[in-house]
């Protein structure tokens, strides 16, 4: 048999062979990762009542807690506070630890940036930390970083 005829079939199984040497950290499955987005995601739907906000770790009134609302459908989101209305996109990471989240916002002053957080959700609790657009992501709900917002909601009634 010719040389050179040989040497592309060898080529192929050699080739073939080296696929397997993958680390698993490379063919990591992407699916795991999806399905808790759209667990989390599922257990965010519906229309939430405020019960508490906090800036930079200062309480807000009871006024304005009484007077916030956020509503999800899908992966849109309407936050109603007594001085504004903000609407915008969700996205979740909820294998981060804290769990990520990330607003794009679509309506309002701050239409087109995108707000960075964190999320902690058990049962008809819901507590989210924001910070404003540009700022880095909070570490943990109790940060003192400028602007910082700690909203803790609950499922409303239905």
């Amino acid at each position: 048999m010719n040389r050179l005829a040989v040497l592309p079939a060898c080529l192929l199984l050699l080739s073939a062979a080296c696929s397997g040497t993958q680390k698993p950290e490379d063919r990591r499955d992407t699916k795991p990762r999806v399905d808790l987005v759209k667990q989390d995601l599922d257990a965010l739907q519906g229309d939430w009542s405020t019960k508490s906000v906090a800036l930079e770790v200062v309480e807000g009134t009871q006024e304005e807690a009484r007077g916030t609302r956020l509503s999800v459908k899908g992966d849109r989101y309407t936050l109603t506070r007594p001085d504004a209305v903000v609407e915008g996109m969700v996205r979740l990471d909820p294998t981060k630890k804290p769990k990520e989240l990330d607003l794009k916002l679509t309506k309002g002053r701050d239409a087109g940036k995108v707000m960075k957080g964190i999320y902690e959700l058990e049962g008809d609790t819901l507590r989210v930390c924001l910070v404003p657009p540009g700022a880095d992501r909070p570490s943990d709900f109790g940060g003192a970083e400028e602007g910082l917002r700690v909203y803790v909601h609950k499922r409303a009634k239905r």
